[in-house]
């Protein structure tokens, strides 16, 4: 039996719906943990997902592009949990920065078709609602 590719993705993506990031009374050090745990988790099901189309060159693009916005988010993590606190001067280009590589992973994803683009979009729509959670509850 051949494994369709859409419905690899859709598993996915409700699989990683079942374990949703709760932070409602999590310290900024938990909240931390749970953003980096479920960001790599995402990305797991993101390169599962693109295996069937590594050859499309969009997939190399839009990985390089997905660890830069993980480097991007790791970097925004550490200055909220720096001692002392981060001023609004330092966190906002880091949140900026943050902006710019989820609109570029955006642009990536626009330029795909058919399953790839979905794949892509499920991706996408994951890391930026890990990213969103991340910048809501951090304090």
């Amino acid at each position: 039996m051949e494994k369709n590719p859409i419905r690899l993705i859709l598993v996915t993506l409700l699989l990683s719906l079942v374990a949703p990031l709760s932070a409602g009374a999590a310290t900024s050090a938990e909240v931390a943990v749970q953003v980096r745990e479920q960001w790599a988790t995402v990305r797991s099901s993101y390169v599962a997902s693109v295996k069937p189309y590594a050859t499309n060159p969009l997939v190399p693009q839009y990985t390089l592009a997905l660890d830069k916005a993980g480097k991007s988010l790791e970097k925004f993590l550490q200055l909220k949990l720096s001692s002392p606190p981060a001023t609004p001067a330092t966190l906002t280009p880091a949140v900026d920065q943050l902006a710019k590589d989820l609109a570029a992973l955006r642009l990536l994803q626009g330029k795909a078709s058919g399953n790839l683009a979905t794949a892509l979009g499920a991706a996408l729509a994951r890391h930026s609602q890990v990213t969103q959670t991340a910048l809501k509850n951090m304090r």
